[in-house]
């Protein structure tokens, strides 16, 4: 009997050490675009060795990047509706990049905000970018 509780006393705490862990890499991949004051999108996990952050008296400089396998138009469709929401301007009729299937631009105060959305092999990259205007 004691062997059982023991056992069972042990899975438990793996099973909470396993959901700590969880959480605590969701509120990582979470506080990636805390710097932009924009959500990442669910299903989108930042890849934090293309992180950049550069902040001047002229403004901040921030890039990101992001990728999941989601549709990009699901993620276009995404930032074109939260965007807004959170004060940003959005431009519907910036050119892409050539490395880009779909892109998004907004401004807000002295702000300029781009999002390239690429999609390879049923897997979308998002790189967003934050300048001075």
């Amino acid at each position: 009997m004691k062997i059982i509780i023991r056992l069972s006393v042990i899975t438990i705490m793996m099973l909470c050490s396993i959901t700590f862990q969880s959480i605590a890499q969701q509120n990582t991949d979470e506080a990636m675009l805390s710097d932009l004051a924009i959500p990442l999108m669910e299903g989108l996990v930042e890849n934090k060795e293309e992180a950049l952050l550069f902040d001047s008296p002229q403004g901040r400089i921030i890039n990101a990047v992001a990728s999941g396998a989601i549709e990009g138009k699901k993620i276009y469709e995404y930032y074109t509706a939260v965007l807004p929401s959170l004060g940003w301007i959005v431009e519907m009729r910036k050119k892409c990049d050539e490395n880009a299937e779909l892109c998004l631009s907004a401004i807000r105060d002295k702000e300029s905000l781009s999002l390239l959305i690429d999609v390879k092999s049923g897997t979308s990259t998002v790189t967003y970018s934050l300048s001075p205007k």
